[in-house]
C-alpha cells in the first residue's frame, strides 16, 4: 500500500506540473498578439500533449485503484476525493481544452479559442491541485502517530534481598499498604501466563487499568493507561553487595494538551518515580 500511495502522489504531482505551467504562463500569453499567441500554441506544447496525457491517465488509474484499496481505512474519503479531483481535471481538459485544440486544427482562429483554452487549463489545475491536497492529507492520516514520551531511569540501593522487593511488587493485593499515598485498592481482572491485568483505584486518578508482566526472573513491566498519560514502567531488581539495586525505567507519553509540554516533564517524572515508587518500596522492604 505504501508503494501504491507513493506512485499515486508522484503521478498526480507530475500531472499537476502540466496544468500548473499553463496557469503560470496565462497572464503573459493573454497579452500576446494573435500572431505570437498562434506561433507559441502551435509549437511549444507538443511534448505537453504526449507526457501530460500519460501523467493524467496514469494518475487517474493510480489514485482510483488506491481509493478502492483504501475504502476501509480512515483516509478513505480523502483518497476518494483525490480520485474525483484527478478525474474532474481530466474531464475539464476533455470538455474545455480539447475542443479548442480540434477547432484550431481545423483552422479556427485562436482569437476565438484562447479564452476557452487558457481558462480550461485553469479549471483543470484547480481540480488537480485539490486532488493532490486530498491525496496528501489521506496519506498523512495513515502515518502512525507517536506521542512524545518522557524517558527517565532512576535507581536506588535498598538494604533487602532482590527476592524481597520482587515479592512485594508482585503482591498486588498489598499495593495499598506499600503505596498508601497513591493507591487505595486493587482488583484482579485477569491472568494469562506471566501477565496479570488489574484495576487499580488511585487516590487522584480514580480506577486505572494496569497490565503487569514478568518478563525476566528479576524484571517486571507495568503498563498503565490513565486519562492524562500512557506509561510503561520497567522494574529491575538486581543483586547488590548491600542488598538490591532497584531500578525503574519509565517511558511516559502525556495525553491531551500536556503532550506539548513533554520536553519540560523529565524532572517532574523523575521526582515522581522517586517519591511514589522507590521510596515506598524502600520503606516496606527495609521494615520487613
Amino acid at each position: 500500500m505504501r508503494i501504491h500511495r507513493f506512485l499515486a502522489i508522484v503521478l498526480t504531482a507530475l500531472a499537476l506540473t502540466m496544468t500548473s505551467a499553463h496557469v503560470h504562463e496565462m497572464p503573459q500569453k493573454m497579452s500576446y498578439s494573435l500572431g505570437l499567441y498562434t506561433a507559441v500554441n502551435s509549437s511549444l506544447y507538443r511534448y505537453f500533449a504526449i507526457f501530460g496525457g500519460i501523467y493524467e491517465i496514469a494518475a487517474i488509474l493510480a489514485v482510483g485503484t488506491l481509493a478502492w484499496r483504501a475504502r476501509r481505512q480512515r483516509s478513505a474519503y480523502w483518497v476518494l476525493a483525490a480520485a474525483i479531483g484527478v478525474a474532474l481535471a481530466f474531464l475539464a481538459w476533455l470538455v474545455l481544452v480539447e475542443p479548442a485544440n480540434l477547432a484550431a486544427a481545423r483552422g479556427t482562429s485562436w482569437a476565438d479559442l484562447r479564452g476557452r483554452w487558457e481558462y480550461g487549463h485553469l479549471v483543470g489545475f484547480i481540480f488537480m491541485f485539490l486532488g493532490l491536497i486530498a491525496l496528501v492529507v489521506g496519506t498523512v492520516l495513515e502515518i502512525p502517530v507517536t506521542e512524545p514520551a518522557v524517558h527517565v531511569e532512576v535507581s536506588r540501593v535498598i538494604h533487602a534481598p532482590p527476592e524481597r522487593l520482587l515479592s512485594l511488587y508482585l503482591d498486588y493485593e498489598g499495593w495499598p499498604r506499600v503505596f498508601p499515598a497513591t493507591i487505595r485498592d486493587t482488583r484482579h481482572v485477569a491472568s494469562f501466563g506471566s501477565t496479570t491485568t488489574l484495576d487499580v483505584e488511585h487516590a487522584k486518578a480514580g480506577t486505572v487499568r494496569n497490565v503487569v508482566t514478568v518478563t525476566k526472573p528479576r524484571e517486571v513491566v507495568l503498563d498503565e493507561s490513565r486519562p492524562d498519560y500512557q506509561a510503561r514502567f520497567v522494574n529491575r531488581f538486581d543483586p547488590h553487595p548491600d542488598g538490591c539495586r532497584y531500578t525503574v525505567v519509565a517511558d511516559v507519553a502525556p495525553r491531551g494538551a500536556r503532550r506539548f509540554f513533554a520536553w519540560l516533564a523529565e524532572p517532574f517524572v523523575r521526582a515522581r518515580v522517586r517519591r511514589s515508587v522507590l521510596a515506598p518500596m524502600q520503606r516496606s522492604a527495609e521494615a520487613a
